[in-house]
């Protein structure tokens, strides 16, 4: 996700998760954004990446900060169901062993806070 600095009656407005056109903020996140940081720099995309993955839990299916029994029963719905890419977690829109253990590899993992 990115964030824009928009010029606004002479001050300028900093917008995370949507954006603004013509007085109207148009394609707003659905979701909880947390542990923003704002860089003076850019970055490319490979530290960004680094960033974060420093701190997600890709199998956190129930998204409460941990990988547990809940996101367990979450991705044993999406076994073998080849109708859906839910619960496929490295990105083949399979949902198989290979998604099975990066469960398996961020069982009982938390996202460490700060």
């Amino acid at each position: 996700m990115q964030a824009f600095l928009y010029p606004a009656q002479g001050k300028r407005d900093l917008l995370i998760g949507t954006r603004l056109y013509n007085g109207v903020y148009y394609d707003a996140f659905e979701g909880l954004i947390d542990q923003v940081r704002i860089y003076t720099r850019d970055m490319d995309a490979s530290e960004t990446q680094d960033i974060y993955l420093q701190y997600a839990l890709i199998a956190d299916m129930e998204p409460d900060g941990d990988v547990d029994m809940n996101d367990f029963t979450a991705f044993a719905n999406f076994w073998q169901n080849s109708e859906s890419c839910d619960g496929d977690l490295t990105c083949d829109c399979i949902v198989d062993i290979e998604d099975f253990l990066i469960l398996a590899d961020e069982w009982l993992h938390q996202i460490p806070s700060n």
